[in-house]
């Protein structure tokens, strides 16, 4: 199986890499998906859309026009991390706020309906980071979970793709990023 990793200026690239450690990954930076053919593109069976230290999504959209046209038009999975699950998330409509104080650090999140992933319904600890929440999705992005801070794992109602807010390649030992991380690629791909 092959994963295509879009670094948006990822600290946690090699963490992100571990998690996918049992299939074939490829990095590319977000500047640089022009360099892929729509072809090459296809030939992957997952694409991680990277958190990182890129420009902030609600501001700088169009900076990420070649992930939104992943977004939109790929038929391979797609699973995004904070940043890369603000983009889908912003791509499809939803609204993103900019937090009065950054959240960093374990916070705690809820199931929000039935969903593949009922474990939240008791509460799951995962590692957050960012200066913007998500809320308000549009009817085509569905809540799985949420936190006091806003939606923390969606998924799209039709096509393979699922949002991630927290990083589930932070502090690995202290949290279920990582498990739910790789049930949601397990679903995807297997």
């Amino acid at each position: 199986m092959r994963v295509l990793l879009v670094d948006n200026n990822t600290e946690f690239q090699t963490n992100i890499r571990g998690l996918l450690s049992d299939y074939d990954v490829d990095t590319i930076h977000f500047r640089s998906l022009s360099t892929l053919s729509k072809k090459a593109l296809r030939e992957y069976d997952l694409i991680v859309l990277s958190g990182g230290t890129g420009p902030t999504v609600k501001r700088n959209h169009h900076q990420y026009g070649l992930e939104v046209d992943i977004i939109l038009h790929s038929k391979t999975p797609i699973i995004g991390i904070c940043l890369g699950a603000q983009l889908i998330a912003h791509t499809y409509g939803a609204r993103l706020t900019k937090l009065p104080k950054r959240v960093k650090g374990i916070v705690k999140i809820f199931g929000v309906r039935q969903n593949p992933f009922n474990y939240f319904y008791h509460g799951e600890r995962v590692f957050a980071s960012h200066e913007w929440r998500i809320t308000d999705l549009p009817h085509e992005l569905e809540c799985l979970a949420a936190s006091g801070d806003g939606v923390e794992m969606f998924r799209h109602v039709k096509k393979p793709i699922y949002g991630l807010q927290f990083h589930p390649e932070r502090r690995l030992e202290r949290n279920s990023g990582p498990r739910i991380f790789r049930q949601i690629v397990s679903e995807l791909i297997g």
